[in-house]
């Protein structure tokens, strides 16, 4: 036998190791620990406290009072006594009363306290551990009931005799059967089985009868017998033939077991359990339906906070203002996952086969969230690789909500660097058939443990780290993303380790949209890329990445400067060698001493081989007047998409092929139509608060608005004036 190891061999946990498997462990066991300064009256609650009482841990400072209060009003009374004998004793208490939780659920907690003394002998300190025994004391009950159950049934189920003839006629049933069932022997003396089971031809009857007319034993046959009030008995019955000593059949002897309340036991289970599947689908409509009714009012709010910060406001006035927006539209991501949750849980959730273009949804998401990424400083690219198909079928909501919500958490958990969205095509694709595309989002965030990985996509599982506990969440995003993806026919998973950042993917099948060709427009346009050759001067390494990925991938020559003092060398050689560049990317993210002085180069070459000068952005406001002030030829709004890249590149060739470029006004604001081009609008909504929150804004847009409150009076309003529109 080996040696146990002790001393200083023996293994030593940090502290802080420690500390975790002992929270662990109180969790687990659902006992937590207190501590009450007696001079002081100070508190102190373990996290496991804090979660018997149903609150979350740290969520207040706890007080001798509130705890008392916690309990049931009756056994309160009984608490003060425990703690004042504690201290007038110093003797130690041990109880099991009922506490009273925050959700109103009473549960059953047992509570022990020790005394600490200081060096006099007094008092100082009472310690104390509470544990939530409810479940246990249920199992206990249950335990007990089942075993009273099982005697009853042993009385009531004592074994009867009888016999039968050579013929299988009953010619004598034992008294205990009259005791047991209360009927006459009268109506099973000279009767046989196949008159008495109320169905001879079911399959377990026709065996039974098959056995007893072959002469062969049998055991636990169950039948019904229906007496002539219409009561139902259910019997088990054990008989084995016997013979006289000459070898003839005399016929069967055997017992009987009256099995009636184990029948209905286990049908009154059975209703009790289709009961109980009833009520938990009630709950998770209710669920569905109310976090549908709060987010209809929620939305109204995060408008209205919307049309407010675009007012002026005082600087005190509008941080308010953002405050409440941001916790709004927290609020609104968690009730949006609960309701997907409810769904998923209903299995009421439905995938919308439709026609998309995934290359202007993935445009779309980046959009969407560049603001985010902004805000944080940090770089956000998209990439869809030039080979997927211009148009695909399937669910494009369900693919943007599993692609915002990792970029969205990517973006969340990243302090420094950047953020990448990529689509790659797995194989080869013609309309009409079915493909797998490569969804990506890579971030240069703190990463996650191994250890921690397997908790991502469970539900409610939220990691043990400060980042995720200061970022907050349900712990229902990613679990609802893959319920998500594999309703889509996909599967998910991360790739990651502390340090290196987080790769997070998932692949999903999609049908190539038979109407249309598998051919791109980007992928058409991009035939005439291998006419450019450009210099990306680029420090950020997401952007720099994504700009190289989009060019190399349609054909075209790229030359990669992380900084200014490349380019001079980069430019002569490029000179020397006769294949001048036709364009220098510029980002924002150059110094602006840098970039004045990298103009200036470029300006020089421009006179030989004038190349173009791109300069690229995420700035609010950023326009061709931004971009000439600056001494460049073009601008590129970050995240760049693919054919605003090409349509800047090859400005005159493949322009009216390629989507539009985003555009953004000198000013930022909205362009409000000429009398032309303003709609009539017919709003149709019975929120007031939503109602007008959306006149608001197509009044400010420079359309007319009207309001109505149900269909009714959308036919009334539609007789007295011609629409253009009808919001419903």
């Amino acid at each position: 036998m080996a040696e146990e190891r002790s001393g200083p061999d023996s293994v030593d946990l940090p502290p802080q190791e420690r500390l975790r498997l002992y929270a662990l462990a109180e969790e687990t066991a659902h006992i937590g620990h207190w501590r009450l300064a007696v001079k002081s009256g100070d508190l102190y609650w373990s996290d496991q406290v804090y979660r018997i009482h149903g609150y979350e841990p740290r969520s207040f400072v706890p007080t001798v009072e509130r705890a008392v209060q916690a309990y049931h009003p009756d056994d309160q009374q009984i608490v003060r006594e425990h703690l004042q004998h504690f201290l007038t004793t110093k003797e130690g208490f041990r109880f099991e009363l009922r506490l009273l939780r925050a959700d109103g659920e009473i549960r059953r907690v047992a509570a022990q306290g020790f005394c600490e003394l200081d060096d006099q002998g007094d008092v100082s300190a009472m310690l104390g551990v509470i544990q939530d025994v409810t479940e246990r004391r249920r199992a206990e009950k249950a335990l007990g009931e089942s075993e009273q159950r099982f005697h009853d049934f042993a009385d009531i189920a004592s074994d009867w005799f009888w016999e039968m003839d050579e013929q299988l006629r009953i010619i004598y049933i034992s008294q205990r059967w009259s005791q047991i069932t209360g009927l006459e022997p009268s109506i099973l003396l000279g009767r046989t089985q196949r008159e008495l089971v109320k169905d001879p031809e079911a399959p377990e009857a026709r065996a039974h009868l098959e056995d007893l007319e072959g002469k062969r034993a049998f055991k636990d046959f169950c039948y019904e017998y229906v007496d002539r009030l219409g009561k139902g008995h259910h019997w088990q019955l054990n008989g084995k033939p016997i013979h006289d000593a000459r070898g003839n059949f005399m016929g069967y002897r055997g017992t009987g077991t009256d099995i009636t309340a184990e029948i209905e036991s286990r049908r009154a289970a059975k209703a009790a359990k289709e009961q109980a599947e009833f009520a938990n689908r009630a709950k998770t409509d209710f669920l569905a339906n109310m976090s549908h009714e709060i987010r209809t009012p929620l939305n109204g709010v995060l408008g209205m906070l919307g049309l407010l910060l675009d007012t002026e406001l005082s600087e005190e006035q509008h941080r308010y203002a953002m405050v409440s927006r941001t916790s709004g539209e927290q609020l609104l991501h968690l009730i949006n996952d609960i309701l997907d949750f409810s769904k998923i849980e209903s299995g009421r959730i439905e995938l919308e086969i439709a026609s998309f273009d995934l290359a202007s949804a993935i445009d779309s998401v980046a959009e969407l969230l560049s603001q985010q990424a902004m805000t944080k400083t940090l770089d956000l690219g998209a990439f869809v690789a030039p080979e997927v198909p211009a148009r695909l079928r399937g669910d494009l909501g369900r693919i943007r909500q599993v692609l915002i919500n990792l970029a969205d958490n990517a973006i969340k958990f990243t302090e420094n660097g950047g953020v990448a969205l990529s689509v790659t095509q797995e194989g080869s694709a013609e309309a009409g058939s079915g493909i797998k595309l490569l969804f990506e989002v890579t971030d240069s965030g703190p990463g996650i443990a191994p250890s921690e990985i397997d908790k991502l996509f469970k539900r409610f599982s939220l990691l043990d780290s400060s980042t995720t506990r200061r970022h907050g969440g349900s712990g229902l995003g990613l679990a609802i993303c893959r319920e998500l993806v594999e309703l889509m026919g996909g599967e998910i998973g991360v790739e990651s380790d502390l340090g290196q950042g987080s790769r997070f993917w998932f692949r999903i099948p999609l049908e190539v949209d038979a109407t249309s060709g598998t051919d791109s427009a980007l992928k058409l346009a991009a035939t005439k890329a291998s006419q450019v050759k450009a210099l990306i001067v680029e420090p950020l390494p997401t952007s720099r990445g994504i700009l190289k990925r989009q060019l190399t991938t349609m054909g075209a020559s790229v030359a990669l400067a992380r900084d200014p003092g490349e380019i001079s060398t980069l430019l002569s050689q490029a000179q020397q060698e006769g294949q001048g560049f036709t364009s220098v990317i510029v980002s924002e993210s150059v110094a602006e001493a840098e970039r004045n002085a990298l103009v200036s180069e470029v300006e020089a070459v421009k006179q030989n081989g004038r190349p173009q000068l791109v300069y690229t952005g995420q700035e609010p406001g950023l326009n061709m007047s931004k971009a000439r002030e600056l001494g460049f030829d073009e601008y590129l709004l970050k995240p760049i998409r693919p054919g605003s890249l090409l349509d800047c590149l090859l400005r005159d060739s493949c322009a009216p092929c390629l989507p539009h470029r985003r555009v953004l006004s000198p000013t930022g604001g909205n362009k409000i139509p000429n009398a032309e081009a303003r709609a009539r609008v017919l709003i149709a909504e019975d929120n007031q608060v939503n109602a007008m929150l959306t006149q608001t804004i197509l009044t400010q847009a420079g359309h007319y608005a009207d309001c109505v409150g149900d269909g009714r009076e959308v036919l009334e309003a539609l007789e007295r004036r011609p629409y253009d529109i009808v919001l419903m």
